[in-house]
């Protein structure tokens, strides 16, 4: 079984990190990089949009469990924000189709971007998961996503707000359900002991969600509201 990562560092400069309960110090389990740092562009905010989830001082963290080849890419484009384009799942899927049509075309070939889901709960917690496919609706009942997913939650030191806590929750091996998505609801790992067993679960209109332990990943319930959490903001990013 991975084990999870943790680590606190300094907003725009990597600082500590350090041991705490399960979690590990990023210098015993993988190697922090020089690619954890590369500058970025990030694109795609109006400049009227109140909830901006992505901050540039957050990258280095959020590509801690990340491919060495998606840390090299220097543009992450915003490709639905729910504040700018509406609270539908159905308008997220529409927004991300493009890239969904574009993977299937290169179905045979190794992905070279990434996908990131980034939500807020009404207590401004920021978590959300890394995938390797656009988030679409299925056709049939299979889960998308390979082992290089991961369930993470970022937020700001309590004492400090020049650190970031960042915790990331690896792909176990346990079973595939990494996404399972269709018009009426998101579902993200699953094996858990309720609600679905799922890390995390979306309804059609990205009014409500839920979280909780599931085997795919090994995390804990994501969201300082609990099992059920409101969602305040909601965004999902292409990587390269």
């Amino acid at each position: 079984m991975f084990q999870r990562i943790k680590s606190w560092r300094k907003s725009k400069t990597p600082e500590k990190l350090e041991k705490s309960g399960s979690a590990i110090s990023l210098n015993e389990s993988i190697s922090s990089s020089e690619s954890d740092c590369i500058p970025i562009k990030l694109s795609g905010y109006n400049s009227t949009t109140n909830h901006q989830l992505l901050q540039e001082d957050m990258v280095p963290e959020l590509r801690t469990l990340m491919p060495e080849r998606i840390k090299l890419h220097t543009n992450w484009t915003l490709l639905y924000s729910l504040e700018q384009n509406g609270a539908s799942l159905n308008t997220l899927y529409r927004c991300c189709k493009e890239e969904y049509d574009n993977f299937r075309l290169r179905s045979n070939t190794f992905s070279r971007k990434g996908y990131l889901l980034m939500i807020q709960d009404m207590e401004n917690t920021i978590f959300g998961l890394f995938t390797n496919e656009p988030f679409h609706p299925l056709s049939n009942n299979k889960f998308y996503g390979n082992g290089e997913s991961f369930l993470w939650r970022i937020e700001k030191s309590k004492n400090n707000n020049d650190f970031y806590t960042f915790e990331g929750f690896p792909f176990q091996n346990e079973n595939f359900y990494v996404v399972y998505s269709t018009n009426k609801m998101m579902q993200i790992g699953a094996g858990g002991t309720s609600n679905g067993g799922a890390g995390i679960w979306l309804d059609d209109m990205l009014f409500n969600g839920g979280t909780n332990n599931c085997k795919t990943f090994n995390n804990p319930i994501l969201s300082k509201q609990g099992t059920l959490f409101k969602i305040k903001a909601l965004e999902v990013w292409k990587i390269g």
